[in-house]
């Protein structure tokens, strides 16, 4: 597996133009607390996801919220982005997310182990379906190259 960091933006191309790709994320910890807890300070810095405050020039009013995200922390923080998050005015570009998932290989089956979900998740079958694909299309692209050309992984969608 690869085990490398990146924040790429995808091709003019690609419909999805502006995503971005993490290949791994974490903050580092910056307190350890008496009660076991602690505290760790977000990987990225609100430039390097482009984060937009209300009045920037080139604030979109269409974009979707902080306060709407997956990664949103009520009170405001973020998951990702470091420092103070103004949720109900501001977005970040490249982050922004309806919906996240988490999952860990057991040997024998892979649940998900944790699902963080934005307040607003509209999709229809069509967008569903498209989403799956590309999480496949990503998984099969961090794997180890195989010799075994049919070892890609088969995503099927049950609606």
């Amino acid at each position: 597996m690869k085990d490398d960091f990146r924040v790429e933006v995808s091709d003019e191309d690609d419909p999805y133009a502006g995503t971005v790709e993490l290949d791994r994320a974490g903050g580092e910890v910056i307190e350890h607390h008496d009660d076991g807890s602690f505290t760790i300070m977000p990987e990225f810095t609100k430039e390097e996801v482009n984060y937009r405050e209300e009045g920037d020039d080139d604030f979109d009013d269409d974009h979707e919220r902080c306060h709407d995200c997956a990664f949103y922390v009520s009170g405001g923080g973020c998951l990702f982005v470091q420092g103070e998050i103004d949720g109900d005015d501001d977005y970040c570009e490249d982050l922004y997310a309806d919906v996240a998932f988490g999952g860990h290989d057991h040997g024998d089956y892979t649940p998900i182990e944790i699902a963080l979900w934005g307040r607003i998740l509209d999709w229809d079958e069509e967008l569903i379906a498209d989403f799956t694909q590309r999480i496949g299309e990503q998984l099969n692209d961090r794997m180890e190259p195989d010799d075994d050309e049919d070892a890609d992984l088969e995503f099927t969608l049950d609606l």
